[in-house]
């Protein structure tokens, strides 16, 4: 499907400067992080994995990558 398509797609370009992106973000434990066109997940996931107090929210347009995120987050716990 195109948000499968998508996902791997993103997952790859993400790889690129989804760390520099974190290093320059203030996070911390009680801090909010929110992802507006998160599309299936891939940020707002890393950003939760660097900073676990961390709330991370992730909001999209389309439901179908949404659903992928969903199903991305429930098995990354």
């Amino acid at each position: 499907s195109p948000a499968h398509l998508w996902s791997r797609l993103a997952r790859w370009r993400a790889e690129r400067w989804i760390g520099d992106l974190i290093g320059q973000a203030d996070l911390r434990p009680g801090v909010s992080s929110l992802d507006v066109g998160c599309g299936t997940g891939t940020l707002a996931l890393a950003v939760a994995a660097a900073c676990p107090g961390l709330t991370t929210v992730g909001l999209d347009a389309d439901p179908d990558v949404l659903g992928l995120a969903v199903g991305k987050a429930a098995r990354t716990g």
